[in-house]
């Protein structure tokens, strides 16, 4: 096991033990008058700020910041972030599940097979905020980096099993060899954690998937409507480039934390909670939490959506986003041209 990092002045035990983490994420109080606030920043000091009616002075001490709200809770907005992380995988799972949701009270195909997405969104979501409410080693590995892997080996099995060429006998050849993957990694991660080793092999499997997805939408039947295909590639790109903005917040807020602390200062000196809410709203890691749930439950159901419209020409289509976040994959029940809540009476296939 790599050596824990501990900052200077932070706390590191709290209800579950001493921190083991080789990652500690800083989030520094702000005292203004009576109100505390609290931020990210590269270094944990603590900022008394003392009004006075000629001026504004301050001054910086070392300051014991992780359990901000509960003694439970090393990293209060990096955990409660995951909240939705979790939900949007249930919530997913549950949709792909439950045939009470569908016109014809009928699940959609291989409904088992497209929630395990969603399943596996959930548990990294599970994972990630077990990690930082303790900030264990063994919950930063085994439960929120590794998952990582495994999801997205997962992801790419599910894209790659419809294929003709891994169909029959050589079914169980896919399936060992991407169980391999996940297992391999975990294998030389625990014995050897480099960080850069995660995120190489992280990257490895994603492109791989994302180039499967590319050949998905190049070989689908002529059968299949436009539209449903573009609605499918809709969901794919929005929630793509949601991953990748929340990437870019996050190392904003990691590299520019000096310049965003002296913006971040002068909301604290304003009336009527304004402090507190910049506060709350600039954690750049819990912004990654919230963006990359959203983003990877609008992949998950845009992916499932191209597989089945491939499979089921027309069959299906894709609800009005649910709290504009993200779509129902549900049996079409009006014809037309399809996509995103196309309207026809049952399909044939039904």
């Amino acid at each position: 096991m790599a050596e824990p990092v501990h900052r200077i002045g932070q706390k590191t035990a709290g209800a579950w033990g001493l921190h083991t983490a080789t990652i500690d994420w800083c989030e520094v109080r702000v005292s203004l008058g009576t109100v505390d606030l609290w931020l990210t920043l590269p270094s944990p000091f603590y900022f008394s700020i003392v009004l006075s009616p000629d001026s504004l002075s301050a001054k910086i001490s070392p300051q014991q910041d992780n359990y901000t709200h509960t003694h439970y809770v090393a990293e209060w907005y990096n955990t409660i972030s995951n909240i939705p992380f979790i939900l949007l995988g249930l919530f997913g799972a549950y949709s792909c599940l439950a045939p009470h949701l569908q016109p014809n009270r009928k699940p959609i195909p291989d409904g088992t097979r497209h929630a395990a997405g969603n399943i596996g969104i959930m548990c990294i979501g599970f994972g990630s905020a077990i990690f930082h409410a303790t900030l264990k080693w063994h919950a930063q590995v085994l439960l929120d980096e590794l998952p990582m892997i495994f999801v997205t080996s997962l992801v790419l099995y599910l894209v790659c099993a419809d294929s003709d060429r891994w169909k029959g006998q050589n079914a169980w050849k896919l399936k060992v060899g991407l169980a391999a993957v996940p297992l391999s990694v975990s294998a030389v991660y625990l014995y050897y954690p480099n960080p850069i080793l995660h995120q190489v092999c992280f990257g490895v499997i994603q492109l791989t998937s994302t180039y499967r997805t590319i050949l998905l939408f190049r070989t689908a039947p002529s059968s299949v409507p436009q539209a449903d295909l573009r609605a499918a590639k809709h969901y794919i790109l929005t929630g793509s480039l949601l991953f990748v903005l929340a990437f870019g917040i996050w190392n904003v807020d990691n590299v520019w934390c000096d310049t965003w602390t002296a913006l971040r200062s002068r909301a604290w000196t304003l009336q009527g909670g304004i402090g507190e809410l910049v506060g709350a709203v600039t954690q750049g890691h819990a912004w990654w939490h919230l963006l990359t749930g959203l983003g990877c439950s609008r992949i998950a159901v845009g992916t499932s959506y191209l597989m089945l419209s491939r499979k089921y020409p027309g069959a299906f289509e894709l609800t009005g986003p649910v709290w504009g976040l993200v779509p129902v994959i549900r049996w079409r029940v009006v014809s037309g041209k399809g996509g995103m809540g196309a309207g026809a009476k049952m399909d044939k296939l039904q």
